[in-house]
């Protein structure tokens, strides 16, 4: 009866320090896998944008020595997390810093054919069929389409088609039945204002198999602010090792670093093959301009060990600013106009040194023997006489608009399109299947 008495009470005392201690330990889980089971538990899809679930309350003493539960904070993302994604373990990219600190400069995105067949309300389609259907969303989002077919495959796809002016390409045919989207720089460039949300709300929408594959974000200096030397010493100062990373990563240095020669060098740091690669390098003396200040930072993401957040899209100065310590001070940044009219200027320098150098003499014998009572009045009507009125490729702004006849408004298919918009003005497209 005693000892009965004796557990009675034994189980209503108040718990002690070491128990409570001991306790904590046993409870507390790692952040990865406290990160893992949130995302799971709250629905929560790192792809798509949204956050896992908060970390669990934790046992912690009040005032008076009593257990009690408390709200964990969320912590600051100081590393790339870990989540599992089909089946593995993989790095979500971290945030940082403005949205608008860089801007995006190329973008890969792989959809199951499947998901594009099942649009077409039972109707049997083969790879062509789902090109032109893919054409159709591709101008709802970035102002053009597919335009021509290509006679090779790419990227060990089978097939491969020409998006807009040149402004990227979609591959078809093996590859587990998926399609690929490449959309290139200047593609991102031409493309009509809004793609980004749009391109995100596509892909958040469901799409079966939708993934981002790769997005490079980058950023213009052109005052010298940041350079190839800037970055060489970052990388000598630990700021491109990510807390908690037990060795640097690997560096390579490209161009003459020895003794300058106007041709450009680059500073590279990771690998190519990897998750996150980083380019800095002299923009406008690769362009053909020794004497520019221009450098660009540029951060390749691939979905390789990683999730690339569909978020990514509107907010890519966060994730560029995130990718290393040494890019978390880098604040906001030029516009995309500015880099376009950098690289016109460029090139038109570049390409009046080739004019002088390949056809100077011969101008000025023609300028010459051309009729006119003043210097002036020859060269014009020289040029009036031997111009071209096309612009060559060079001298093309990037421009939508200007992308050429997407193949779906030139085939008909077999499950009836219906186009509108575009060639009424408004820029959209859709198809009635």
């Amino acid at each position: 009866m005693a000892k009965a008495r004796r557990s009675s009470r034994d189980t209503k005392r108040e718990l002690t320090s070491r128990e409570i201690e001991a306790m904590e330990d046993r409870c507390r889980l790692p952040q990865a896998v406290v990160a893992t089971l949130g995302v799971a538990a709250a629905g929560g899809d790192p792809a798509r944008g949204v956050a896992p679930a908060a970390i669990p309350p934790t046992v912690k003493r009040g005032e008076h020595g009593k257990a009690c539960l408390v709200e964990q904070p969320e912590p600051a993302a100081e590393f790339e997390e870990l989540v599992m994604s089909d089946g593995k373990v993989k790095a979500v990219l971290r945030r940082r810093g403005a949205s608008d600190a860089g801007f995006l400069d190329w973008v890969n995105a792989t959809w199951s054919s499947e998901s594009w067949k099942q649009w077409a309300m039972g109707v049997p389609l083969d790879d062509d069929d789902v090109v032109l259907l893919c054409s159709v969303k591709l101008e709802q989002v970035f102002g053009f389409g597919v335009t021509t077919k290509r006679d090779r495959g790419l990227n060990f796809y089978k097939e491969s088609w020409v998006l807009g002016d040149g402004y990227g390409y979609l591959c078809i045919g093996g590859q587990r039945g998926t399609v690929l989207v490449m959309v290139n720089g200047e593609g991102l460039a031409a493309a009509r204002a809004g793609w980004e949300q749009r391109l995100h709300t596509f892909l958040a929408a469901g799409c079966d198999g939708g993934k981002l594959t790769r997005v490079d974000v980058a950023r213009d200096f052109f005052d010298g602010s940041y350079s190839v030397d800037t970055a060489a010493a970052d990388f000598d100062a630990g700021l491109f090792r990510l807390p908690k990373s037990p060795s640097d990563p690997d560096c390579e240095q490209r161009g003459n670093w020895r003794k300058w020669n106007g041709k450009g060098r680059t500073f590279c740091v990771g690998q190519r093959a990897s998750g996150k690669y980083a380019r800095i390098y002299e923009k406008g003396k690769q362009l053909g301009s020794p004497a520019s200040n221009w450098v660009r930072v540029e951060v390749e993401f691939k979905s390789v060990d990683r999730v690339i957040p569909f978020d990514i899209l509107l907010s890519p100065g966060m994730y560029l600013a995130g990718a290393y310590p040494a890019f978390e001070g880098f604040g906001v940044c030029a516009s995309r106009m500015t880099t376009i009219r950098e690289t016109k200027v460029v090139s038109k320098e570049k390409k009046e040194a080739w004019v002088s150098r390949q056809c100077g003499k011969d101008l000025f014998a023609l300028v010459e023997l051309e009729e006119g009572e003043t210097p002036e009045a020859r060269a014009l009507n020289l040029i009036n006489r031997l111009q071209v009125e096309e612009l060559p490729n060079w001298a093309k702004v990037p421009d939508w608009r200007y992308a050429g006849e997407p193949a779906h408004v030139l085939h008909e298919t077999k499950f009836g399109l219906r186009v509108t918009g575009r060639h009424a003005g408004t820029g959209t497209m859709s198809a009635a299947y």
